[in-house]
């Protein structure tokens, strides 16, 4: 079966707008989360619970982000990307707002950590599938496009945070926040319906089939590579959410000035922001490396965090921030991707969503023990180091799916290939 092209394909036009949206989205949603390492330092500053303690807002924010993906699979599948993202704005805002009533620490691991952190999870699933779905031949630079936004958010919301706590205390920041995120309603009006095909002419076992992706169901587990992934996402997550959590905490405790330590996070997030999207091309172009990418991006991201003990001066802080910004940018790049190859298009979603689950863990466990083995030793080296572990030892349950994706005649493999094939088909609705 050859792919479409011209009227009937669905790289359409209005595809490059939801690109655009999708973009702004991640903007709006991940950019926001990964850079709640500011609002830790400014927590740290103005509560007096101990770091752990602290630390359970980012990691909640995180984490519900994250598992909240196996429920926004069932609203994608059933009601579609374009409600699922306006529900997920309205919760993202609707927790930044609460949390300006915030007493203490702890009702913002509710509204904070809970209801923007679902809320964002929402969003963000939506995004991902709908340009997944609306792109074929262009697909890796379609995602390195919309994933890129997660660096602009890193790069813009530090600076941002800082700026408005000049002016502000933390509970006015986090209420004109929860105007902003807001936005992502507007942003998620734009992603138009897919016409998906319809049950008629379908034998029984079709149909069942067509009725199970109204919800959730365990088939992804038995493939091997798939679950390989979920592992390698669990310690990717570990290793990412210590430095998304505490690179501000981290470079006030080196006796840098809390405005430049809010810096090396804007140096992340403008070095991911690159980089996303230059590996998206890349790929596009390397035929068949995007395994090879993936798992040689996370070597080097954990060499680039296990470096950062090595000297306390900010200039060479800022290089190896720029250094984890660019070789991490592979996982919002290239994740997708190899999903949609080991899985297939029609179990996209919720197989994103069972691994978002499998994320939240790792970032359950990452963010507090980074906190935990602050308080212990009053230092982040071991934490970093840590982190630098976890995601080098990622790298190596690559290897699975990779194996499984070079044996083309197997039958999982030829399954895979007849549910994305048809999926090409699949056109946007012209009302």
């Amino acid at each position: 079966m050859s792919r479409t092209t011209d009227n009937n394909s669905v790289e359409q036009p209005w595809g490059w707008l939801v690109t655009a949206a999708a973009f702004t989205v991640h903007i709006l949603s991940l950019g926001f989360s990964w850079s709640t390492g500011v609002l830790n330092a400014i927590f740290l500053d103005t509560f007096d619970d101990p770091a752990l303690d602290i630390s359970w807002v980012g990691t909640l924010l995180f984490a519900n982000m994250l598992s909240s993906g196996v429920v926004a699979a069932v609203f994608i599948n059933k009601y579609g990307c374009r409600v699922t993202t306006i529900v997920g704005g309205i919760l993202a805002s609707s927790g930044l707002v609460l949390s300006f009533f915030s007493p203490n620490i702890y009702f913002l691991y509710f509204s904070l950590g809970v209801v923007s952190g679902i809320g964002g999870g929402f969003s963000f699933l939506a995004s991902v599938t709908m340009v997944t779905h609306y792109f074929d031949k262009r697909r890796s630079i379609a995602l390195g496009i919309t994933s890129s936004g997660v660096g602009f958010g890193q790069f813009l919301f530090p600076a941002l945070i800082r700026w408005l706590y000049q002016s502000y205390d933390w509970s006015g920041v986090l209420l004109i926040l929860g105007g902003v995120l807001l936005n992502t309603c507007a942003f998620g009006a734009i992603f138009r319906p897919m016409e998906l095909p319809k049950t008629i002419g379908m034998n029984d076992d079709a149909k069942e089939e067509e009725r199970q992706q109204q919800g959730l169901h365990c088939a992804v587990f038995q493939n091997p590579g798939y679950v390989c992934m979920c592992l390698n996402n669990i310690l990717v997550c570990m290793g990412l959410a210590t430095i998304y959590i505490h690179l501000p905490a981290y470079g006030e405790s080196l006796g840098i000035d809390g405005n430049k330590s809010a810096m090396l996070m804007s140096a992340v997030g403008l070095a991911n922001l690159l980089a996303r999207s230059l590996i998206g091309v890349v790929d596009h172009y390397l035929t068949n490396r995007t395994f090879h990418i993936y798992a040689i991006t996370f070597v080097l991201t954990g060499i680039s965090v296990m470096l950062m003990p090595v000297t306390s001066n900010y200039l060479m802080q800022m290089v190896f921030a720029v250094m984890f910004g660019l070789f991490s940018g592979g996982f919002g790049a290239l994740l997708s991707l190899i999903l949609a190859q080991i899985v297939g298009l029609r179990h996209f979603a919720t197989a994103y969503g069972y691994i978002l689950l499998f994320e939240a863990l790792g970032t359950l466990s990452g963010g507090p023990l980074a906190g935990f083995l602050y308080d212990i030793t009053q230092m982040y080296d071991a934490s970093l180091y840590v982190s630098g572990s976890c995601l080098i030892l990622s790298a190596t349950l690559v290897i699975v799916p990779y194996r499984q994706s070079c044996r083309a005649t197997d039958g999982l493999q030829i399954q895979v290939m007849e549910e994305i094939m048809p999926m090409n088909r699949y056109k946007p609705e012209v009302s």
